[in-house]
């Protein structure tokens, strides 16, 4: 969490998702506002200041966003990755044999009661 919303929060003592409720967003929306993921929004920094319940130096949290590394989509970890491929191209899936049971007509109540 950037410094600027850390302080602000420990004042209050409240969780984010009840701040994220009463900023009337996501929890994992306001997650990255306060991590500098993504930068809050101008029109709702007044919101977010009411929620966290103290004032937000909000040019340090502009600094704070401005100096996070972005990562690019292949230094994250749990980017996908492509599927090994062989040489022989495509392989078959194997499936198990099913032999075939033979059919039974359905069975009629009434005629297996009074033995027709």
């Amino acid at each position: 969490m950037l410094k600027s919303f850390e302080i602000a929060r420990n004042q209050q003592g409240r969780t984010m998702k009840a701040m994220a409720a009463e900023c009337g967003v996501t929890d994992s929306t306001f997650y990255k506002w306060s991590c500098g993921i993504i930068p809050a929004p101008k029109h709702k920094r007044i919101v977010i200041a009411r929620a966290l319940g103290a004032p937000v130096d909000w040019d340090e949290y502009d600094r704070e966003c401005m100096a996070r590394p972005k990562q690019s989509a292949q230094s994250r970890q749990n980017a996908p990755q492509s599927a090994p491929s062989s040489d022989w191209g495509v392989e078959e899936v194997k499936r198990p044999e099913v032999t075939k049971q033979p059919v039974q007509p359905p069975r009629d109540e009434i005629s297996e009661h009074w033995g027709l």
